[in-house]
């Protein structure tokens, strides 16, 4: 099962570089989506194990980096667009800041981070938002937590 040429012992599980550390060959990338599909495929972790020739331990492992891997790269992307466009939502607040707290600036500030987030939501839903927003207070049940009538929160 094990290459006497290779310098591990598992077939599947990465070589350690120069520096002593893990790292992962273009074989044990291979691997790794090989154990991956197996997995989408509802194969179990001992199934795959036989057809990689490891361990149940090092084929599940195998499976979290793939996974890992495929997460990371768009998700990183993902990530530095959303940051981004975080940021230019808190500048459009940026006029508010230095001014004294009162009612009015409160309300202005929550007004444009609750349309921020109701496009965000036409956006995930892919649906438009109605024109008016729920207001708990207008039908009568709680404004914290899940709105339930009055009567039964007290």
């Amino acid at each position: 099962m094990t290459d006497p040429t290779r310098p591990h012992a598992d077939p599947i599980e990465p070589a350690r570089g120069p520096d002593g550390k893990w790292i992962l060959t273009e074989e044990g990338i291979a691997r790794d989506a090989e154990a991956s599909r197996l997995r989408s495929e509802g194969k179990s972790y001992r199934q795959i194990g036989r057809e990689l020739g490891c361990d149940v331990a090092t084929a599940h492992l195998a499976v979290q980096r793939a996974i890992a891997t495929v997460v990371a790269e768009p998700a990183t992307a993902a990530l530095h667009f959303e940051l981004e466009r975080l940021d230019a939502e808190l500048r459009s607040l940026d006029d508010l800041y230095g001014r004294e707290i009162s009612t009015e600036v409160l309300l202005e500030a929550t007004a444009r981070i609750m349309a921020a987030i109701t496009a965000e939501l036409e956006v995930l839903r892919g649906e438009k938002a109605p024109v008016v927003r729920f207001d708990p207070r207008t039908h009568g049940v709680t404004t914290i937590g899940k709105p339930q009538p009055l009567e039964e929160a007290s």
